[in-house]
């Protein structure tokens, strides 16, 4: 089933526009070039292309396309791990996904302490091995 289109949004070029200059071209991707995996949170929602696919790396990066998307007034929509089964993460046409999926890793694992400290985009089977080795 093909993903509903994003529909014209006043502010929305200029967002993305605004995306494109403060972050490096590999974080946003926008039209045909969203990975099919950003169309939906769940197998059981119809697939949605938003505006556009944000792929940050650094908490400075997040940030500035938090910034930019709220002085747009362009709604966000932030995915994981694309593990949820309950369509949190679900794309809303003419809105920007935050995808944390370059945002993964576990920074520190103090077995002592049984604590981990993991980056917003570690996948929890990623956490849960971790955890378990």
């Amino acid at each position: 089933m093909p993903p509903t289109p994003a529909p014209s949004v006043h502010g929305s070029d200029a967002c993305l526009s605004a995306l494109r200059d403060r972050l490096p071209a590999a974080a946003v991707l926008a039209g045909d070039e969203i990975p099919a995996r950003n169309l939906q949170d769940t197998s059981y929602i119809r697939p949605v292309r938003p505006l556009a696919v944000v792929r940050p790396d650094t908490p400075g990066d997040i940030a500035a396309a938090v910034g930019i998307c709220a002085a747009h007034r362009v709604a966000m929509v932030p995915q994981g791990g694309l593990t949820g089964l309950a369509g949190g993460g679900h794309p809303i046409a003419g809105a920007v996904m935050i995808s944390l999926e370059r945002f993964s890793g576990i920074e520190e694992l103090d077995a002592d302490a049984a604590t981990m400290t993991v980056r917003a985009g570690t996948p929890l089977e990623v956490i849960q091995r971790a955890a378990d080795d």
